[in-house]
């Protein structure tokens, strides 16, 4: 029965319930100004109770691994009460409690003997042998001082939860008929490390969560508290201002009906992860609440807000002082997400920004970046695939570091200019990705530095298919800058020229698939003139590949080469008529191999002046050539030809009309290597000879003629 009382005036109202009165009004209206004030009612004096909403029973099971050091005994009484129902727990064996058949609308007191309901032990996940749990046949509500679970009788006033680590670990995990604990009073002010964790983990059914007031935390103790809780819709305040590592990570993680957040976390002094994750896919999600921290922590915001696709509005984030990984992946996700909060910070520390606005595909504009002073991954991936995104911010940093901007507007494909990268010395992946499939680029900013690094222009623009001009690219040595340029106008659809590319050392894949894919690329640069490859293997592999408008090659100097060296260089380029020199004549493992491969319209072969071969130099070189109707072979002296096997490539370009060019008789007298110019016209020492022919009498490999 509810207690309603009548006061004249507020003055009255307010002189009645702070002074001595037996009974608190729950009900209470101030005749004078017309206004009403609610008692809330308090639980902190009950026994833990369930209230049964149908029929059904209530089960607790005790872990085989919680001793009885842990958990001495359990009861429970189904008359208010009067008389109890005890059970002792058992070291090293599962106890299951399970009341008798109750109706709609009884209830259920429990307490306890104990000094923790769970202890952890060996925990890396949810193991509930180590732990207390409660389930139900029946769907419930339940209140009360879950202290009683510890203190039995005693309960009332009980506020500290010292050496209790684990102590309600787990308690209702997976209890899916669980619906209202608003009620439970979890009276702690004084809290230990996983106190709470996985506490109401998986209660699908739950609407609405217990207060929380304790004001100083400790480590993970909210971790996970409702995690999955998939009927939840507000999150209880959390006055707290002392924090503690992990502990609120994924507390409402999966929440999918959560609509309210905690109006604001009051901390100014965020501990290490303290709020990882705390949100992840709550995708009801509108509104977030106040950030007012300023002191930050490494990972302090990490993946907070991930995936929270009806966030509309990011709180403010004020601090100037970053640590690493504090903001990484925090928007990650929020496909509703328009406007940034802004960034003021001018100190970047590892990682910071990493991701952080990682698929916002509704943001339209970034925050200003005025940092000059970067650090590792600062701002690895940060807009990625923000597609609506048409504004970058300015980037004036000099001074990089290591992946600073790779992947930042990743998929970014309705930006349409980029930022000025003023930099002139780089660092390991700096740009690796940058622009990555940006389709709506059309320009692509100066890019001025001549020292360069590994991997620093990695598919920089890659699947940029808008970009019409590319670049210069100034740097004249290339020593240890793996995949310097690797990939970096792969699929630039509509690049037409390529920039010069003055280097004359190289590294290692230096060049790799630089303009792979390039449809409209009609103009290569007009020569690569190192001459001396040496180590550098890959340094032009599949380098013009697929580059189907393409009608010449570079000039190729080079005479002393590198593994894979030219490996697919022009495959499929499909307009290719003419190919420049190759003099080299010591060849290198795989140098050459598919060089032409599929270059449908080259009719000229360059000439094969080497004698010193290698594995697998010529494989397909000429595969799928099916205009090559002149080949030359300047060697004049086959028996100085080293690892002969490799002549014997060729044996795709068998069976069609075409000149073929020797200086040794040599060559004349190898049947497998004139097997594969069957049809051609034979000139020997420049005189023609005839139609070659093959007799299948003989040794087996028949007879050239005439």
């Amino acid at each position: 029965m509810n207690y309603l009382k009548l006061f004249k005036n507020h003055s009255e109202y307010e002189s009645f319930i702070s002074g001595d009165t037996m009974m608190t009004p729950d009900v209470s209206h101030c005749i004078a100004e017309k206004d009403v004030h609610y008692t809330k009612k308090k639980f902190d004096n009950e026994y833990l109770t369930f209230e049964a909403l149908e029929s059904g029973t209530f089960t607790l099971t005790i872990g085989s691994g919680v001793t009885t050091g842990d958990v001495t005994s359990v009861s429970y009484s189904l008359d208010n009460g009067e008389t109890w129902t005890t059970t002792n727990n058992v070291d090293g064996q599962q106890v299951v409690i399970t009341t008798p058949t109750v109706n709609a609308g009884d209830e259920v007191l429990w307490k306890g003997n104990a000094i923790r309901m769970g202890n952890g032990a060996n925990q890396t996940f949810i193991n509930v042998f180590f732990t207390s749990v409660f389930s139900s046949t029946a769907k419930f509500n339940a209140r009360g001082n879950v202290m009683s679970l510890l203190y039995g009788d005693d309960f009332k006033g009980k506020v500290s939860l010292n050496g209790k680590t684990y102590c309600f670990f787990c308690l209702f995990y997976n209890a899916r008929k669980l619906v209202n604990c608003k009620n439970i009073s979890l009276p702690a002010t004084t809290l230990v490390d996983y106190c709470y964790y996985y506490m109401f983990n998986e209660c699908t059914s739950l609407t609405t969560a217990p207060e929380l007031p304790a004001t100083t935390l400790a480590k993970d103790c909210y971790s996970a508290m409702f995690y999955n809780c998939t009927s939840l819709t507000t999150a209880p305040e959390l006055p707290a201002t002392t924090l503690a590592s992990y502990c609120y990570s994924h507390m409402f993680a999966s929440c999918t009906s959560l609509t309210t957040a905690p109006s604001v976390l009051s901390a100014t002094t965020l501990a290490e992860r303290c709020y990882q994750s705390m949100f992840y896919n709550c995708v009801s999600l509108t509104t977030a609440p106040q950030l007012p921290a300023t002191t930050l922590a490494n990972s302090c915001y990490y993946g907070m807000f991930q995936r929270c696709k009806s966030l509309t509005v990011a709180p403010e984030l004020p601090a100037t002082t970053l640590a690493q990984y504090c903001y990484q992946e925090m928007f990650d996700g929020c496909e509703s997400l328009t406007v940034a909060p802004e960034l003021p910070a001018t100190a970047l520390k590892g990682n910071c920004y990493s991701t952080m606005f990682t698929d916002c595909t509704s943001l339209t504009t970034a925050p200003q970046l005025p940092a000059t002073t970067l650090a590792n991954s600062c701002y690895l991936g940060m807009f990625q695939r923000c597609k609506s995104l048409t504004v970058a911010p300015e980037l004036p940093a000099t001074r990089l570091s290591s992946f600073c901007y790779a992947n930042m507007f990743n998929g970014c494909k309705s930006l349409a200019t980029a930022p000025e990268l003023p930099a002139t010395t780089l660092t390991v992946s700096c740009y690796a990705n940058m622009f990555r499939d940006c389709t709506n680029l059309t320009t692509a900013p100066q890019l001025p530095a001549t020292t360069l690094a590994q991997r620093c222009y990695q598919s920089m623009f890659q699947g940029c298919t808008s970009l019409t001009v590319a670049p210069e690219l100034p740097a004249t040595t290339l020593v240890g800058t793996v995949s310097c340029y690797a990939n970096m106008f792969r699929d630039c659809t509509s690049l037409t020229v390529a920039p010069e590319l003055p280097a004359t050392t190289l590294a290692i894949d230096c060049y790799s698939s630089m303009f792979y894919g390039c449809t409209s690329l009609t103009t290569a640069p007009p020569a690569l003139p190192a001459t001396t490859l040496g180590a550098v293997s890959g340094c032009y592999a599949n380098m013009f590949r697929d580059c189907t408008n393409l009608t010449t090659t570079p000039e190729l100097p080079a005479t002393m080469l590198a593994n894979s060296c030219y490996l697919g260089m022009f495959y499929g380029c499909t307009s290719l008529t003419t190919a420049s020199e190759l003099p080299a004549t010591t060849l290198t493992q795989s140098c050459y191999s598919s060089m032409f491969q599929g270059c449908t319209s080259l009719t000229v072969a360059p000439e094969l002046p080497a004698t010193t071969l290698a594995r697998i130099c010529y494989q397909s070189m000429f595969q799928g050539c099916t205009s090559l109707n002149y080949f030359k072979v300047p060697v004049s002296d086959y028996d100085t030809i080293v690892n002969k096997d490799e002549i014997y490539s060729f044996s795709e370009l068998s069976n069609r009309e075409g000149k073929l060019y020797l200086y040794d008789e040599g060559f004349v007298e190898d049947n497998r290597f004139m097997n594969q110019f069957i049809g051609w016209t034979l000139y020997f020492n420049d005189e023609e000879i005839g139609i070659i022919e093959r007799d299948n009498g003989g040794d087996g490999y028949g007879e050239y003629y005439p």
